[in-house]
């Protein structure tokens, strides 16, 4: 689109993903980097953004057609397979997956995938015994050379998280959505996304938002464990520091993740995706937000 050539292009994104390394045709990829997410946490972002910066190649949700086929595309699907696990041959298929995703990348570009191990019941353990898909693919991982880094993604605002969780099945459940089953749909393409949601049930609520403050606990502990098998730091993220990087209008990667990429700072790179495209701040459109803030400090 400038009209630099293929090699200019690449000698570009080289320039802005560090130097590279001396002997670098015939170096060992750099260790890859699996990212442990929950849901509404950026991740969908931060995946999109790696990519488009040319220092990352990956996925995102490296289970999700895996098990998306598993459980027919039906909630009646996913209930079954997060309480009965996932079936042996199907883990297989998964660590495969995962070798390939993560083989992908070489000395320059780094190769990753998010992964919600909490997603489609993968940490559980199939009916008949055995090892969950989960336990399973971190013996993959730490069988792997380069063994790959680890990072953390969660949403340090548990009532915030649970506030985005309802807001978002909320529009979908009210139709106007594109896609049908199957396919994946986008919240702001759905046509009550800028309507004001009303706050039916705050009790409900705070029990989401006491689970998300959990479960962001357990993610945590899980990937420092990963880490340490693994003989890596194990990074941490969260959604809230990828939206100051973005001073609070949109999403961007934060200083560390650039670093991670080999990224110098370089503005024009900076991640952008405008953090109101849904319409005006959640506070504004959940009908009793005042109500729920209110409950939620007397407890």
């Amino acid at each position: 689109a400038l009209g630099l050539s293929r090699a200019a292009a690449l000698a570009a994104v080289l320039c802005l993903c560090g130097a590279v390394p001396a002997g670098a045709r015939g170096s060992s990829p750099r260790a890859p980097l699996v990212v442990l997410k929950l849901a509404r946490t950026g991740s969908t972002f931060l995946a999109a953004e790696i990519n488009r910066t040319g220092c990352g190649v990956g996925e995102r949700e490296v289970s999700n057609d895996i098990g998306d086929a598993l459980a027919n595309y039906t909630k009646e699907g996913k209930l079954r397979l997060q309480k009965r696990g996932w079936p042996p041959d199907k883990c297989a298929r998964l660590v495969r997956h995962s070798a390939d995703v993560l083989g992908g990348g070489n000395a320059t570009h780094l190769a990753f995938y998010t992964l919600n191990p909490f997603k489609y019941g993968l940490s559980v353990a199939p009916r008949g015994g055995g090892p969950s898909c989960w336990d399973v693919l971190k013996s993959s991982l730490a069988a792997m050379r380069p063994q790959p880094m680890v990072m953390s993604l969660v949403r340090d605002n548990a009532v915030a998280t649970a506030l985005s969780q309802t807001r978002a099945r909320w529009v979908l459940s009210t139709g106007g959505c594109d896609g049908t089953a199957g396919t994946p749909w986008r919240e702001s393409k759905c046509a009550s996304v800028h309507k004001p949601m009303p706050l039916r049930n705050s009790v409900e609520l705070v029990k989401m938002a006491r689970r998300a403050m959990r479960q962001a606990a357990l993610l945590r502990d899980i990937s420092n464990a990963l880490a340490e098998r693994l003989s890596h730091p194990c990074y941490r993220c969260s959604y809230e520091e990828l939206l100051a990087a973005g001073h609070g209008r949109q999403l961007s990667l934060p200083p560390p993740v650039r670093r991670l990429l080999g990224l110098q700072p370089a503005p024009a790179l900076a991640a952008s995706r405008s953090n109101g495209v849904a319409g005006p701040p959640r506070s504004e459109m959940v009908i009793g937000f005042s109500t729920l803030r209110s409950y939620v400090a007397a407890e």
